[in-house]
């Protein structure tokens, strides 16, 4: 074969090739196919990288959501980074593709510098050369920046080979995909990008401001919010285009951490208050830092571009874990390096409960999904606990909340959060006592609540005996110590400090063998305030799950791990120092959950649960 023939041969077959991919770019209607032919360009090395690993669909155990249904992982992603031997591949970048095309309302929590904007905007391309006449909106907080990600998009769309642009289908036309804006070969501004097809559709990429009344008035098809947690109007801003977007339309959030909302009122960041909205209608994602093939434990301790931000700003920028990236530990009351690490020993439920009664004064726990405890350890016959309860009156914002402690591991048994009258309160309160062997139960007394509990308890209500272990305050700092003849546990301002000093202990010391989800959120929301009761929940969030731990810690140093009775009741102040019943010793906080891991007797029940 001559050289003539083989030329001739070759070019055939690149004729075939490109026939072959243009059919499956636009009668398949195949995107990441389509996006697999761009190159971008890193602005800060000035290499180039393409998008060739999107061009294949992805094989099991590639990529997976993580338990919690948000995180994303993939293949090595606990390994060490590929400069240091590790296996890792931009492959999940194919999840984002996928699920971009089959999500309508997607909000993305995101590290930095990991691709996901390229993702987006590479998806945008696509769909506007595969759409022709259908618009899309790119918002960013300020208008440069949005002209910034208009000329990444450019930059893709001109990378795209002749016999794609050339060629692309428009109604019952072919032909070339014209450039309307810029024009003269210029780089895109304010006014975006203009496509015009052959037969006269555009479309239109439009760069938007974060002016509330941005995006009024017109229909698109695509809408981007890049670093929407940074976008000041961003509420309004939707307001304004979920009517526009309508249910064929598309909405995507794409942003790092940046501040929270209120989450009674929903004041504050917007992109906050839709994550952790359920009912949103938003799909979530976490995109965690080591994502990115050359990132590893060992480069987050150790790059400069991490090391040298302080903790809160290094986990919202890089965070692990999506409830770090909205840590704001700036003034958190609690040792920030300690709440990153419980962050690793958040303990998910068993089950949710509640308690069903009968006219016998039984009561049996059934599984419930919205019930309103959570079961974290179950009664171990022989073993003593303790209840610590933050009644609140059930018509305000705050919740009442209560926890079981192990008075020997110091382990929370089941956490009690949610908004009831005193009277329903106090009948959880007294079945989890029966059902946890006669627990000591202490309810907080102060600003006039937890009063109606301890009397609903002791009345002998709904043919209930009166509970028997209630707990009275000892002053501790009196020198006879006599016993309260109130029950209860008062919070004023001395014995507050010694409550909140507890938890914060245990927290420092990192004894508590684990907290739960809404418990650690709360104490990233336990801060010092100027004026006022300090420390105490940010202005707007709670801290009843922090007091009512704190609480039981509380019960913990006075009744834990001690042999006999710790405290008992002395009925003369007078009597004399020598006849005074001596308290035990018990052993203080500093043991770790290593030493006392759950036996295998957590695994049985002694009460009946019925599912």
């Amino acid at each position: 074969m001559t050289a003539r023939e083989r030329a001739l041969k070759e070019a055939q077959l690149d004729f075939y090739r490109r026939e072959r991919d243009w059919r499956r770019i636009f009668i398949d209607r195949d995107i990441p196919f389509l996006m697999s032919f761009m190159v971008a360009v890193d602005s800060r090395t000035g290499d180039t990288f393409t998008f060739e690993h999107l061009r294949e669909p992805l094989e099991d155990g590639e990529v997976w959501l993580d338990d919690d249904g948000i995180t994303l992982r993939c293949a090595g992603h606990d390994g060490p980074a590929n400069s240091r031997g590790g296996k890792k591949t931009w492959r999940w970048q194919r999840y984002i593709v996928d699920r971009i095309s089959s999500t309508k309302r997607r909000i993305d929590l995101k590290g930095r510098q990991i691709g996901d904007t390229w993702i987006n905007l590479g998806v945008d391309v696509a769909e506007s050369i595969l759409k022709p006449g259908a618009d899309s909106l790119i918002y960013r907080q300020k208008e440069a920046d949005a002209i910034d990600n208009i000329r990444r998009w450019w930059i893709l769309y001109n990378s795209l080979p002749e016999w794609i642009l050339g060629r692309v289908p428009s109604g019952k036309k072919i032909g070339p995909v014209v450039v309307s804006k810029p024009d003269r070969g210029d780089r895109p501004g304010r006014d975006g990008v203009s496509l015009k097809f052959a037969d006269g559709r555009f479309s239109d990429i439009v760069p938007m401001t974060s002016a509330g009344s941005s995006g009024h008035g017109r229909s698109t098809r695509r809408i981007m919010l890049d670093e929407a947690a940074h976008i000041e109007a961003l509420l309004d801003i939707r307001a304004a285009l979920e009517p526009a977007a309508g249910e064929l339309g598309d909405v995507g959030l794409i942003s790092t951490a940046h501040g929270r909302s209120n989450p009674d009122t929903g004041e504050g960041n917007e992109f906050h208050r839709v994550w952790v909205d359920d009912e949103s209608g938003y799909d979530r994602i976490f995109l965690p830092f080591n994502l990115h093939p050359d990132r590893d434990d060992w480069w987050y301790d150790n790059a400069e571009e991490v090391r040298s931000l302080p903790l809160w700003k290094r986990q919202e920028q890089f965070p692990r874990k999506w409830q770090e990236a909205f840590a704001l530990s700036d003034r958190v009351f609690f040792d920030e390096d300690s709440l990153a690490w419980y962050l690793e020993h958040i303990e998910p439920p068993k089950f949710k409960f509640n308690f069903r009664f009968d006219e016998y004064r039984q009561a049996a726990a059934i599984k419930h999904r919205q019930g309103r405890m959570k079961m974290f350890r179950e009664p171990i016959k022989g073993r003593k606990y303790a209840i610590a309860a933050d009644p609140a009156s059930g018509h305000g914002r705050d919740k009442s909340a209560a926890y079981v402690i192990d008075l020997q591991t110091a382990e929370l048994c089941v956490e009690y959060h949610t908004k009831v009258g005193e009277d329903e309160f106090a009948r959880d309160l007294y079945w989890l006592g029966m059902w946890y062997g006669e627990a000591v139960i202490a309810v907080e007394t102060q600003g006039g609540h937890g009063t109606a509990t301890v009397i609903a308890l002791r009345d002998g209500a709904e043919a209930r005996p009166p509970y028997r272990k209630l707990y009275s305050h000892r002053n501790e700092a009196n020198r006879d110590r006599p016993d309260s003849k109130v029950y209860g546990m008062p919070m004023d301002p001395k014995n507050r400090n010694l409550v909140v000093n507890q938890i914060e202990r245990w927290v420092r010391e990192r004894s508590l063998p684990f907290v739960t989800d809404d418990l650690h959120y709360e104490m990233t929301e336990f801060v010092e305030h100027d004026h006022g009761t300090s420390p105490r929940a940010r202005d707007g969030s709670h801290d009843d799950l922090v007091m009512a731990c704190a609480g039981a810690l509380e019960m913990f140093r006075r009744f834990g791990r001690t042999i006999g009775r710790a405290h008992r009741k002395i009925d003369d102040p007078k009597q004399p120092r020598a006849e005074i019943p001596k308290r035990e010793k018990h052993t203080p906080p500093g043991f770790n959950e290593d030493r006392y891991r759950p036996s295998a007797a957590h695994s049985r029940a002694t009460r009946k649960i019925v599912s």
